[in-house]
């Protein structure tokens, strides 16, 4: 989300009086159960128009967009853009004209940037629109020769703040909620009192602000639509000032509430209005402001500490409040993140940083990136044999007799071999091994595990009746039989079973004894490995099996995966069974997690995604890496721009 001014246009009073209240915690809602990600740091240039070593220039960003595109201000009172392309830029070059001062506060994600201007020689504000091509487009004031500043705009380019409606004294006259859009300026008014500002937009349109009820009255937070009009809501405790900072596209508004004149607690609005308290890392900070909360709810700001009385940046993630300086892995030492002030939907924070240099403390912007999350694109596909389906062709090896009874399962349908009348009818084999058939039938649990970036597969397994010599079955205490997973390449000749060969891993758990139920399996598959992981065993006994086996080419093509009741080279005796399986299942990457056919990751599958298949068209040159390869042949053909088609808006 786009955030407010946080250094504001000094001419502006009531503004800057009101924002002067703004700089504090962060809270984090919403997010994973397994708790916040770890962040990487890159720091933002210093930009020093003075060229002077002995100057030491403060820089603190405002807001960041969807792009990681990050505006901000100088404390020469100049605005910049940075970018991770184009490096960091001063606003002020762009004006046409000699400008004094530049302030950026907001920036929404196609790259406009909006806040007030200081013409040369003048002493009145002047709100803007900077566009994506560098154009400047003035807004209109409410009264000619009093000043405006923006604060925030939406992808609709409407755009939200604070005008001057007469004039004042040394600290200016009182103000008024505005919005901006096609060039002409509106007002939206407030609580009636004299200090009314719009702070923050969504895309919906909805404003977040505060003012007073009366000139000298405490500030209160409200929100406004054109459907609504201006809807008051409650402050944390009645008649102390309670301010926004941020609103998301669901309606939900952060920012400070007032405990008192001189504690602020953290706080959100609801979509109802309703007001909620965030809570702290130490408990009874000082003071706590949320600034900012993107889509997912994630929130972040700064506590100040009653151990410190130093100010520290937080974020919010599922309920919980986080220093979030403990979350950056690669922080220079010395660096301390005091204000967490904006998060976009990617989960990047702008944050405003200190450190010393030569012996004086120096302020600069710092781009927080969450590390990727190894879970987050996982796919597990089960089959679970509803409505008789049976993806990956799951076999005891006894075709004639296995069947999929409705109910009975873990739950529901399940692939049986039932017994019947008698051990005639069971499956007569030295010990259930269930897998994929047959080889060379590639399915969603065999192919390129590789690339698809495999990483477990598992299967539940129940025992109904067993038969051995000794009485040394799985229904007696003595079984202690292991199942075992099996990984079989065929060197790409599915009708020549002498070139097979794989590997096999003997897991931790026992086999399901007569009586004991379902049980679960689950194996780890680390197909990115570059040698044979620790615990599996080469499994090459076919006579033209590989003399050198790899574990990589064995991920590249596996043609069937097994299950065994015990280790798969020990001797059995055969003896019937009634055995059966359910869940068959495998988790891997979301290699399309842009959607599959969208190439480009624009978040639309056209033209730019047609013309890069077809740049790869053919064989692909790197197996491992050929995002238009859609259906994980290897070939990029005709079959993947069908898939693309299909897809196609």
């Amino acid at each position: 989300m786009k955030h407010p001014v946080q250094h504001p246009v000094p001419t502006l009073s009531a503004l800057s009086s009101a924002l002067a209240l703004l700089s504090g915690p962060a809270v984090v809602m919403g997010g994973p159960d397994d708790g916040p990600p770890s962040f990487t740091a890159t720091v933002l240039p210093q930009l020093d128009p003075t060229h002077d070593p002995d100057i030491l220039t403060y820089t603190t960003p405002s807001a960041i967009n969807a792009s990681g595109l990050i505006v901000g201000n100088l404390s020469t009172d100049l605005g910049f853009r940075w970018s991770s392309d184009a490096g960091g830029q001063l606003l002020q070059p762009i004006f046409p004209g000699a400008t004094d001062a530049v302030w950026a506060a907001g920036i929404n994600d196609a790259g406009s940037i909006c806040g007030a201007y200081l013409p040369a020689g003048s002493f009145t504000a002047l709100p803007f629109l900077l566009n994506p091509d560098r154009s400047v487009t003035h807004l209109p004031t409410l009264v000619t020769d009093l000043p405006c500043g923006a604060s925030d705009l939406n992808e609709s380019g409407l755009i939200v703040g604070s005008c001057e409606t007469a004039p004042g004294g040394m600290f200016g006259g009182p103000s008024t909620a505005v919005y901006w859009l096609d060039g002409s300026v509106v007002e939206i008014g407030g609580l009636g009192g004299s200090a009314d500002t719009a702070i923050a937009v969504n895309s919906r349109g909805v404003v977040a602000g505060f003012g007073n009820s009366s000139g000298s009255g405490p500030l209160q937070p409200f929100r406004w639509s054109q459907e609504t009009g201006v809807e008051a809501l409650p402050q944390f405790v009645a008649g102390v000032p309670s301010t926004p900072s941020d609103i998301n596209d669901a309606g939900t508004i952060v920012g400070r509430g007032g405990k008192s004149l001189f504690e602020n607690r953290p706080v959100y609005w609801d979509a109802d209005g309703a007001i909620h308290e965030l809570p702290t890392v130490e408990e009874n900070p000082i003071d706590v402001d949320v600034l900012g909360i993107n889509n997912h709810g994630v929130m972040v700001g700064h506590e100040i500490p009653q151990s410190t009385w130093e100010i520290e940046a937080r974020l919010w993630w599922d309920g919980q409040a986080y220093r979030l300086q403990d979350l950056v892995v690669d922080l220079e030492p010395g660096v301390s993140l005091l204000r967490a002030v904006d998060i976009n939907d990617e989960g990047q924070i702008a944050v405003e940083a200190s450190r010393v240099v030569d012996g004086a403390v120096q302020f600069f912007t710092i781009l927080l990136t969450p590390e990727p999350d190894e879970k987050a694109n996982l796919i597990t596909f089960v089959e679970t044999f509803e409505n008789g389906s049976n993806e990956g062709n799951w076999s005891f090896g006894m075709p004639n007799i296995e069947v999929i009874p409705r109910e009975g399962g873990n739950p529901g349908p399940w692939l049986h071999i039932p017994c019947g009348a008698g051990p005639g009818n069971c499956l007569e084999f030295w010990y259930p091994m269930p897998s994929t058939t047959p080889m060379g039938d590639e399915n969603l649990f065999t192919g390129n595990y590789l690339k698809r970036g495999v990483t477990s597969v598992g299967i539940d397994l129940v025992t109904h009746f067993y038969s051995s010599p000794g009485n040394d079955g799985p229904g007696h205490d003595e079984f202690h039989w292991n199942v075992a997973v099996i990984l079989i390449s065929d060197s790409g000749n599915p009708t020549d079973n002498s070139d097979n060969w794989g590997a096999y891993y003997v897991g931790e758990m026992h086999a399901p004894k007569v009586g004991e139920g379902w049980k679960s399996f689950d194996f780890e598959i680390p197909s990115g490995a570059s040698d044979l992981p620790p615990g599996w065993v080469w499994n090459t006994g076919q006579p033209n099996a590989p003399a050198d086996p790899s574990w990589s080419e064995l991920m590249e093509n596996v043609s069937m995966l097994m299950y065994s009741y015990l280790d798969p080279t020990l001797p059995a005796t055969v003896q019937p069974w009634d055995v059966g399986l359910d869940n068959p299942r495998i988790t891997y990457s979301d290699t399309k997690a842009c959607g599959t056919g969208d190439l480009d990751c624009d978040g639309v599958v056209d033209v730019f995604d047609l013309l890069i298949l077809l740049e790869n068209w053919g064989t692909c040159s790197s197996p491992r890496d050929c995002p238009a390869d859609l259906n994980g042949d290897e070939q990029v053909d005709v079959f993947d721009l069908l898939i693309l088609l299909e897809k196609w808006g």
